[in-house]
């Protein structure tokens, strides 16, 4: 059965205001870029082509990362059911949605103003970021799709059915009607890529907002390190991530550029248990 036309159209609405605000201001960083090379007298040159595909690669990865982050918002709020199409149809809504023409264009003005600077255009290629783009956001949805069928399999267990599996430390199990327990919250491995993946989007998204008032971008680009570092441990000390990850996501609450940064590590922290306005 094919995803329901009201969800589609739903999740295009929620990624087209990201994505036209995320054009306007990929065009200031690319002008950006222009002046900060012909400030340093290599304004034509293939030093600034290199700068500006770049840019060009790190917008196409925040664009598909925002676009499956918008998805997925409908997908939570949507009450979805598994079909052989699904992980086809939502990347189809997610290709479609990062709108990257712009970005593309962005590059072929400078490729065509510069032709005898290069040797090979190709090195300059956006074929293949946009292709790694779409295969990291594939892996994301077929995760989500293995989720909902793991849920509604569930779902459709007897009660009497049900056996509790603890994979890894559980705070404390409770046993009786009344034995009180102190349950410690342990995401899985798919809450933590979601989570690497708004962390990329904050990192991908600074440049755009460099100007910013009381942005202190070097500050914010380290709290997302040790956000990711503590990820990367095989036992992460769930305090600390909660308390370094919402010190990333407070230094960038106000900064406009970054709201589509701000909201899709909002949503990934969630399942963390931080819930941010």
């Amino acid at each position: 059965m094919p995803l329901d036309a009201a969800i589609r159209i739903l999740a295009i609405k929620r990624i087209e205001p990201l994505i036209e605000e995320r054009r306007f201001y990929f065009g200031r960083v690319a002008d950006r870029i222009d002046r900060a090379m012909e400030t340093r007298g290599v304004g034509r040159s293939a030093a600034l082509l290199q700068a500006i595909h770049d840019a060009c690669v790190g917008e196409i990865e925040a664009r598909t990362l925002l676009a499956w982050s918008a998805v997925k918002d409908v997908l939570a709020a949507a009450a979805l059911q598994h079909s052989e199409t699904l992980a086809a149809e939502l990347l189809a809504i997610v290709d479609k949605g990062a709108r990257r023409a712009d970005v593309r264009e962005v590059l072929r003005r400078r490729l065509d103003t510069m032709g005898g600077v290069i040797s090979d255009a190709a090195e300059f290629d956006l074929d293949g970021p946009t292709l790694r783009a779409l295969a990291k956001r594939e892996s994301d949805i077929d995760l989500y799709v293995l989720a909902l069928i793991s849920k509604l399999k569930f779902e459709r267990l007897p009660a009497d059915s049900i056996v509790n599996n603890f994979h890894g430390p559980v705070g404390a199990y409770q046993i009786g009607p009344t034995s009180p327990a102190t349950v410690t919250q342990i995401s899985n491995s798919a809450d933590s890529e979601a989570l690497r993946r708004a962390l990329d989007l904050v990192e991908a998204s600074l440049p755009a907002a460099a100007n910013s008032p009381g942005l202190m971008a070097d500050e914010v680009l380290e709290l997302v390190d040790e956000t990711r570092a503590e990820l990367a441990k095989a036992r992460p000390n769930s305090i600390r991530l909660r308390i370094v990850a919402s010190g990333v996501a407070t230094a960038i609450q106000t900064i406009g550029v970054l709201q589509p940064a701000y909201q899709a590590l909002k949503a990934a922290l969630l399942p963390f248990g931080v819930l941010l306005p």
